[in-house]
């Protein structure tokens, strides 16, 4: 019988277990699973501080979700080794069918798509996940000349990119860095409409021990000071094999072109180290309006107005735009809903999404900002 557990079970104690750059992490039981065969670049999130857990009745795969009334989103997909994908969702669908829950699965890969239809799972395609092969990127020629262009920027102006591994620090040192970090969060929300950072669909610091992820950040030196102008969290795929920069944050006035220096210099940094691919993660509502076998026209519409119309809550097309400047691979990216269309299920993803965390006075003041940008590009236009 399958077994439900919140956060990590009860399982022998910690061991210590080598990644990334000779780093070394205190690994439970449940962040070793799911950095071996986490694939999603949201998986490592399974180990979040409010995530609930079911681990298969082998205890060979498992799925982290949240639960909203009788409603479950579920991320970082089926985590598990590949032959053992569809006797675990199986198995997750007959706990949940016990308790009368409607479950959503998001960011599902192309590969796994056949164990969900044949599970009676509807596919929609959400959007694409970039994906840098850093087997054979080498950021020379043209088309890289925009990310060389920011990285010479900041070099030039200084800045630093360093990975911090807490284990390296005394307790004192981290909590400085942390509540550093934290300052150049809020910096960030400020320029968004969200009164706060998303829970489900994104990870964050602090509460949730950083384990297997690796943090970098960009440095420069001031008068007072080294300062911390942005940071990315990488997540783990495939036991190391690849990477995804799962959260990243800059400072309202932080040297132009922090974060693509960031990118550029963590892609660099793990190509070295033999890693394959760099996931830049999806790229929501990418091409979404593209069709695929029975998928509902409801979803499909919706996430493509939403991408064209509301761009001053998530730009989603200017997210894109900057993935795009890596020159990625993409490749699908599904959510998989049981047939028909349920209200209830749409409220839970638009709650998890943040929609109903939005700022009033923030988005007004937004608003105003662009359509004043708009405007004096506008005049500088006809001046000319």
């Amino acid at each position: 019988m399958a077994e439900l557990l919140t956060l990590e079970p009860v399982l022998p104690s910690l061991v210590e277990m080598s990644v990334g750059a000779d780093t070394l992490v205190a690994a439970s039981p449940l962040m070793q699973f799911v950095y071996e065969h986490g694939h999603q670049p949201d998986s490592y999130l399974a180990t979040a501080p409010g995530r609930e857990t079911f681990w298969s009745s082998h205890r060979n795969g498992l799925v982290s979700y949240k639960r909203f009334g009788r409603h479950i989103l579920v991320s970082g997909g089926l985590i598990a080794a590949p032959s053992d994908r569809a006797e675990l969702l199986r198995e997750f669908l007959e706990f949940a069918k016990s308790r009368r829950w409607r479950v959503s699965f998001f960011c599902i890969p192309e590969e796994d798509l056949p164990v969900f239809r044949e599970a009676g799972y509807i596919a929609n395609k959400i959007g694409e996940d970039a994906i840098i092969d850093l087997r054979t990127v080498t950021f020379a020629g043209k088309s890289f000349e925009w990310v060389r262009r920011q990285s010479n920027y900041c070099i030039r102006h200084g800045v630093t990119v360093e990975e911090i591994r807490p284990h390296e620090l005394s307790q004192h040192e981290w909590a400085g860095i942390l509540n550093e970090l934290e300052d150049v969060c809020r910096d960030t929300m400020k320029m968004k409409p969200q009164v706060s950072e998303l829970t489900f669909f994104d990870g964050s610091l602090g509460a949730h021990k950083l384990g297997f992820r690796r943090l970098f950040v960009a440095r420069t030196q001031q008068e007072e000071g080294s300062r911390i102008e942005g940071y990315v969290v990488c997540n783990p795929m495939n036991g190391g094999e690849s990477w995804s920069t799962e959260i990243y944050r800059h400072r309202a006035d932080s040297v132009r072109g922090t974060v693509p220096y960031l990118f550029h210099q963590i892609a660099l940094r793990m190509q070295a180290e033999g890693v394959q691919h760099l996931n830049l993660c999806i790229a929501l509502a990418r091409n979404c309006e593209q069709p695929i076998p029975n998928d509902k026209p409801f979803l499909r519409n919706s996430l493509a107005f939403f991408r064209d119309h509301f761009s001053v809550l998530f730009d989603l097309e200017g997210i894109d735009h900057f993935k795009s400047r890596f020159r990625p691979a993409y490749v699908n990216s599904h959510v998989c809903t049981p047939p028909g269309i349920s209200p209830g299920s749409i409220f839970a993803t638009v709650r998890a999404c943040g929609l109903l965390n939005i700022s009033p006075w923030k988005t007004t003041n937004l608003v105003w900002q662009r359509l004043w940008k708009k405007r004096t590009h506008a005049n500088a236009n006809a001046a000319e």
